[in-house]
């Protein structure tokens, strides 16, 4: 069983219009990891992400 937020979001916004900040390497092979079976994401870019958002977050 999959998870998903969909029932969550608000009724104007879409699952395609989420996204989050991430740092990447140069080589990456973004559409081999992110949009294959297996997806992955770099953990780097993660903890980017992360702290972007969170930065974001503290100054609203």
């Amino acid at each position: 069983m999959a998870l998903s937020n969909r029932n969550l979001l608000p009724a104007h916004l879409t699952r395609d219009d989420w996204f989050t900040q991430m740092s990447e390497p140069a080589d990456l092979d973004y559409w081999r990891l992110f949009h294959g079976v297996d997806g992955r994401v770099p953990v780097n870019g993660l903890t980017f992400g992360i702290r972007v958002l969170h930065r974001f977050l503290r100054s609203c």
